[in-house]
């Protein structure tokens, strides 16, 4: 989950131009193992985008040992509030919506 984080928290950040918290993660779907030796991949997708808020649909995807055919193992919804320098919701450009 922490490397799901960073990627949507990466996303997020570049999206609304600045720093924001996550709030919120739900769905989210263990559908197979991470084994020893899988490199792992992370992909984000919009959701929703509000006036302070950005949901961010994440999937992370496995090669078995490196190599072969993708193999999707976890998704889930995370819910990003972009703040401000002092921690308050700031608004996220009308043009990302």
């Amino acid at each position: 989950m922490a490397g799901m984080d960073g990627a949507a928290g990466m996303t997020s950040t570049r999206l609304t131009e600045g720093r924001t918290v996550t709030v919120a993660v739900s769905n989210i779907v263990f559908m197979q193992p991470v084994k020893v030796g899988d490199s792992v991949c992370f992909y984000t997708d919009v959701v929703r985008v509000g006036r302070t808020s950005l949901t961010l649909d994440v999937e992370v995807w496995v090669l078995r040992g490196g190599c072969g055919e993708r193999v999707k193992v976890t998704q889930a919804e995370f819910k990003f509030v972009a703040v401000d320098e002092d921690g308050r919701p700031r608004q996220i450009n009308p043009e990302l919506s």
